[in-house]
């Protein structure tokens, strides 16, 4: 059983599982109704497309010549399809009148669960004999203003092995465009990249917007290691794990209060 916390205020603004596998040219060559047909009642809106997603401030484009996408009717879901992988992305929405975030992930054990209809629609249709690279990425977005309401330093709620320099206060290291990036080897032969980095993120409070200065941390877990169809959910709860262990980390005791933990 994969670990599980979660916040009322959760910084959380998309979640992306990418899964790669040897490629199968007949993806890029024909139209993939039958997949399609498999997870249309969960994604109806199909398109060719090149569109990143989620924007802005969400995972990176992915690179999709020949891609197809398959969107969730509350938008806040999408699988990608090409001939080498195929991925599964969450967002989180802002509604523009009352300001409420919708947030589309709500707990590991339901994404987990989405992304197995996908594989399973997957392996129906095209008989994948292995998994090659797999790639769990969560962002997260704090609003200090916006939904935490507190003027404290960024020192107070980031821990200063993230914030890196930011956290020293000194050469006059300043928030704007800062970005701190680590890559680190995890255990389990899994591999992290890590990055803070200083963005602005347009809010709406009552029909008036304004730009906050917000902190993004986007964090990746990867394995680079064949896997056996039998052996993934193993894997991804293992990559999961490691991926709440980085946030858990990244956040000091008070802001986790700030963030309200629910128990």
């Amino acid at each position: 059983m994969s670990q599980e916390v979660r916040f009322d205020k959760t910084p959380l603004d998309s979640v992306l599982c990418k899964v790669s596998f040897p490629p199968i040219f007949s993806i890029s060559e024909k139209a993939p109704a039958e997949f399609q047909s498999l997870i249309m009642k969960d994604y109806p809106i199909a398109s060719r497309s090149n569109t990143p997603f989620p924007p802005p401030l969400g995972p990176q484009k992915l690179n999709l010549p020949g891609g197809y996408c398959f969107v969730a009717k509350d938008r806040m879901w999408e699988v990608s399809l090409a001939d080498s992988f195929v991925s599964l992305a969450s967002r989180t929405l802002t509604d523009r009148e009352t300001c409420e975030r919708c947030v589309g992930y709500t707990t590991w054990k339901d994404f987990s669960e989405r992304l197995g209809k996908v594989l399973e629609a997957l392996n129906k249709t095209y008989q994948i004999p292995f998994y090659e690279v797999t790639v769990l990425r969560y962002i997260d977005v704090f609003q200090r203003d916006k939904v935490y309401k507190t003027k404290l330093g960024w020192g107070k709620l980031i821990t200063p092995p993230f914030l890196g320099m930011l956290a020293l206060n000194i050469l006059g290291v300043s928030e704007t465009g800062y970005i701190s990036t680590s890559q680190v080897h995890l255990k389990d032969d899994l591999q992290a990249q890590i990055s803070i980095k200083n963005v602005v993120n347009t809010n709406t409070d009552k029909c008036k917007e304004y730009r906050e200065r917000c902190l993004m941390l986007d964090s990746s877990v990867l394995c680079r290691t064949r896997t056996n169809k039998k052996d993934f959910k193993v894997l991804l709860n293992k990559m999961h794990d490691q991926s709440l262990q980085i946030f858990l980390n990244a956040v000091t005791p008070k802001m986790r209060e700030l963030m309200k933990e629910v128990r």
